[in-house]
């Protein structure tokens, strides 16, 4: 079997709507609205660090997402501490601990963590 990916597309918009309603995605998400998808669909192909020159990215996951929360550090970002109660669940309205995590520009680049950088000069 042969598998091949491409970007997603503004015609691509109703089924990743249909995604955030799968039982095992819903409860770690919140969905977005249509527009919000159809927005970040228009900036899918922009490159934080190399197009929008920014310094740092982070996102959050939640605390009990253990698949994801490997993912995001396998891709290099770094956990930066737990948000108690941070994410709010907007059907069931259970909260659950969020994990924010971060990465900088030199660790994108360079494959350098914090802990690998000694005390700053």
């Amino acid at each position: 079997m042969s598998l091949s990916a491409r970007r997603a597309r503004t015609e691509d918009a109703a089924f990743i709507e249909r995604l955030f309603s799968l039982p095992h995605v819903e409860q770690f998400l919140n969905a977005p609205s249509r527009d919000e998808i159809l927005a970040a669909l228009d900036h899918a192909n922009c490159r934080a660090f190399e197009e929008l020159e920014c310094h740092r990215m982070f996102l959050e996951v939640r605390e009990d997402n253990g698949a994801m929360r490997g993912l995001a550090e396998r891709f290099g970002f770094v956990q930066e501490g737990v948000y108690r109660d941070g994410f709010q669940n907007v059907r069931t309205g259970e909260f659950k601990n969020l994990c924010p995590y971060g990465m900088l520009e030199h660790e994108y680049r360079y494959g350098e963590t914090y802990e690998s950088r000694g005390p700053l000069s």
